[in-house]
């Protein structure tokens, strides 16, 4: 079992989310992925999401994040402009936690 936790950037020239653009794509993106999605929020807008997930491959969950990518922009929120993932087996977080 891999987890994948993601922060996607998105452009801020299209101008941020509002509360009510960012709360409707989290929605969305959460139910049509079935990922936990949240705007990460520096003032009232923001421009960052943070995604996270479960999965049996590597390969399925950057397939996953790139389908997530790829749907902010088709659907017209935004552009996005970067992504920073972490992505790594379960397993390993929790030997490296119990090994102190």
């Amino acid at each position: 079992m891999h987890l994948l936790v993601s922060k996607i950037e998105l452009d801020d020239e299209d101008g941020l989310l509002d509360r009510r653009d960012a709360k409707q794509i989290t929605l969305k993106i959460s139910q049509k992925f079935k990922v936990i999605c949240k705007p990460l929020e520096k003032s009232e807008t923001t421009n960052y999401l943070v995604v996270s997930c479960l999965g049996y491959s590597h390969e399925n969950l950057n397939k996953k994040i790139d389908e997530i990518c790829e749907y902010i922009e088709v659907s017209g929120y935004s552009r996005v402009t970067g992504e920073s993932t972490f992505l790594d087996h379960i397993d390993n977080l929790f030997d490296a936690s119990f090994e102190e």
